[in-house]
């Protein structure tokens, strides 16, 4: 960043720069956490020396997820504040860092490490924040936003992209205390941690292989070729298809078409009750 010309201009007018930060008199940090197809890196930039620090994170046997990789930036990021005594602001995109970090704060509060899948990462974080504490420095994270062009925030992303290449400084490589799930689709092994997400997979699963054990008219439609559950979904998330033709698909399989309130609306919902208890009455 310069500090002639427009370019203070423009920063000017980004979060950080209409929050002020660049003027901040305490020492800025920007971390951020990156995860692909080689792994998982955290990194941190500091504003006042224009440099930073980076780390390859370990998913252990319980997989990754760009969440640990946000912790571990953090925790980074804490470490190297206690190089000095200064007060310090950390700005973070991750909202999962706030939510699990507001846990811990306020009166009443007893949380429990073993509840959190990256509470090894944690553990280390909250130790760290108690250091700062008992030396009286002061310690703020600011939430901003990710990928919208702000300078410390692209920076600490550069640095955790670096992150991920650095095999020859590895953390938190051990093992996962939280229970693990493997399974092998298409010939690739997949493995990660229990989640909500895993958990829907897993039904979904189960309720393929239950298929064949029923033989009632839902079974039929799901099992039955171009007209299953899988050409729902792909239609239902087909953006050109019309917000109006969704919502009619799903009236139809719900047998919720045409509605109570628009039979109401064309002035037949007493005529069409009247016809269904005759048509019952047949039968």
């Amino acid at each position: 960043m310069r500090s002639e010309g427009v370019e203070p201009i423009y920063w000017a007018g980004t979060e950080s720069g209409l929050m002020n930060v660049y003027n901040f008199l305490w020492v800025i940090y920007a971390m951020d956490g990156s995860k692909g197809s080689t792994g998982m890196g955290a990194g941190f930039y500091r504003y006042h020396t224009k440099g930073g620090e980076c780390c390859r994170v370990g998913g252990g046997v319980g997989g990754g997820s760009s969440g640990r990789a946000e912790f571990a930036a953090a925790c980074l990021a804490l470490e190297d504040s206690l190089t000095h005594d200064q007060p310090i602001v950390v700005l973070t995109d991750s909202k999962g860092l706030m939510t699990v970090a507001s846990n811990w704060v306020g009166e009443g509060k007893d949380p429990l490490l073993r509840h959190f899948p990256d509470g090894d990462i944690f553990a280390r974080i909250i130790k760290v924040l108690h250091q700062r504490v008992s030396m009286g420095l002061f310690t703020m994270f600011i939430k901003i936003r990710a990928h919208g062009g702000e300078f410390l925030n692209e920076k600490a992303d550069r640095w955790a992209d670096e992150g991920r290449e650095d095999i020859d400084n590895v953390r938190w490589n051990g093992p996962s205390p939280h229970p693990t799930f493997s399974w092998t689709e298409e010939g690739v092994e997949h493995r990660c941690s229990i989640n909500k997400t895993l958990w829907i997979r897993v039904h979904l699963k189960v309720s393929v292989l239950q298929l064949p054990l029923h033989k009632k008219y839902t079974s039929e439609i799901l099992n039955r070729e171009d007209n299953s559950r899988d050409l729902v979904g792909k239609h239902w998330q087909d953006k050109t298809v019309p917000d109006r033709s969704k919502r009619r698909l799903l009236q139809n399989i719900g047998h919720q078409f045409p509605c109570d309130k628009l039979l109401k609306l064309w002035g037949l919902r007493d005529m069409m009750s009247a016809d269904s208890v005759n048509a019952s009455t047949r039968r």
